[in-house]
């Protein structure tokens, strides 16, 4: 049995959502005494910053696009130094919408699962993949909906570090599907 003593945190994100959640990951590592960083994947250096280790946990946020992985993250994680066994975590971003007490859940695609695959083929320790549910940015869908009508993701969602991290410190595997 294990712990985790750092977690880099590595994101790309368009409109905020996937920096809001690479923010809330970090809360959640810091709660657990973790030290973590935030590092947005134009400035990363992850040769340096990664080291193969099972006590250092790599976590790749970003959002859908077209229902997979956009095009940057892909060629970031094609990119990223071989894992050596390094344990790492994938969360893909989806647009939702909630009219009321109706909540339409946003579609992940292939997004978090193909990041999973090209982690695994490069040596990591796959901990787990998921999908978090946020706003839309389909505006010109229904741009004209009151904004108090979707408030999906706006802020940090009560029991997020418990949920993320369940199981995940002690190396076994954490949630692998869902929303937080």
């Amino acid at each position: 049995m294990h712990t985790y003593l750092s977690a880099k945190i590595y994101y790309h994100s368009g409109t905020g959502n996937s920096y809001r959640v690479a923010r809330w990951v970090d809360g959640a590592a810091q709660a657990k005494d973790i030290n973590s960083a935030v590092i947005p994947i134009e400035s990363a250096e992850p040769e340096r910053e990664l080291v193969a280790s099972r006590h250092q946990l790599a976590v790749l946020v970003f959002p859908t696009h077209g229902f997979t992985a956009p095009w940057k993250m892909i060629c970031f994680a094609l990119g990223l130094p071989a894992g050596k066994g390094a344990a790492a975590f994938c969360m893909a971003t989806r647009g939702a919408l909630k009219f009321g007490p109706v909540t339409i859940p946003g579609a992940a695609g292939t997004a978090a699962l193909l990041i999973g695959l090209i982690l695994l083929c490069k040596g990591y320790r796959l901990r787990g993949i998921t999908a978090v549910d946020m706003p839309s940015n389909w505006m010109s869908l229904y741009g004209r909906i009151p904004r108090h009508t979707f408030p999906v993701g706006r802020s940090e969602p009560t029991g997020f570090s418990s949920v993320f991290w369940r199981g995940i410190p002690t190396g076994s595997p954490g949630p692998t599907s869902g929303t937080c």
